[in-house]
C-alpha cells in the first residue's frame, strides 16, 4: 500500500503479464494459448502500443486501455495448408487478443476490488491529462480507483511466424 508502506498482498504471474499489457512503456511480452486441435501456440510481442484514455463526467472517472501489439510466433506445432494460413493466423490474433484481455481483466479486478490500489499508474495519466479533477481526487486516490470504469481492447497482428515445426 503507498499510504502505509505496508505488504497488502503478491501478484501472480498472470497478473503481472496483465499488468504489463497496460504499462505504456511495455516493449515485449509473451501470450501462450492453444490452437483448435490442442497444440500450443506461443507468440512474443515485439511491438506494442498502449493507449490509456481518462473520461471524467461529473464526479464519474473512467478509462479506456487501448493496446496493439505486434509480434510473431515463438511456437507453433501445428502447419495448415497453405490456403488456410491467412484463416488461421486470424483466428491466432483473435485468441491472443482474447487472452491479453483476460489477463487485464483478472489484473484489474485484484487491483481494484482485493487490494484497492493502483499499482498501473492510472492515477499518472489522470494527472497529466486531467490536472484539476487529480488535485480533487489525489488524495483518496486508491478509493476512486476502486470505484473507476476501466474498459479494454487488444489487437494482436502476427506479423511473422517464427518457429514451427516444418
Amino acid at each position: 500500500s503507498g499510504k502505509t508502506t505496508k505488504y497488502i498482498g503478491a501478484l501472480g504471474q498472470t497478473d503481472l503479464e496483465g499488468l504489463a499489457w497496460m504499462n505504456l512503456q511495455s516493449r515485449a511480452g509473451i501470450v501462450k494459448t492453444y490452437n483448435k486441435e490442442g497444440y500450443t501456440v506461443v507468440f512474443e510481442t515485439k511491438k506494442n502500443k498502449t493507449t490509456i484514455t481518462p473520461t471524467v463526467r461529473g464526479k464519474d472517472i473512467s478509462f479506456h486501455v487501448s493496446v496493439e501489439s505486434e509480434g510473431w510466433l515463438m511456437e507453433d506445432w501445428i502447419i495448415p495448408e497453405t490456403e488456410e494460413k491467412g484463416a488461421y493466423l486470424k483466428e491466432l490474433e483473435k485468441d491472443f487478443a482474447d487472452m491479453a484481455e483476460q489477463q487485464i481483466k483478472q489484473v484489474l479486478h485484484k487491483l481494484q476490488h482485493t487490494y484497492k490500489v493502483d499499482v498501473a499508474d492510472f492515477g499518472e495519466v489522470l494527472r497529466i491529462k486531467e490536472p484539476r479533477v487529480w488535485k480533487q481526487v489525489k488524495d483518496n486516490w486508491d478509493e476512486v480507483f476502486s470505484e473507476a470504469t476501466v474498459t479494454y481492447k487488444v489487437k494482436v497482428k502476427v506479423t511473422s511466424r517464427g518457429s514451427s515445426t516444418k
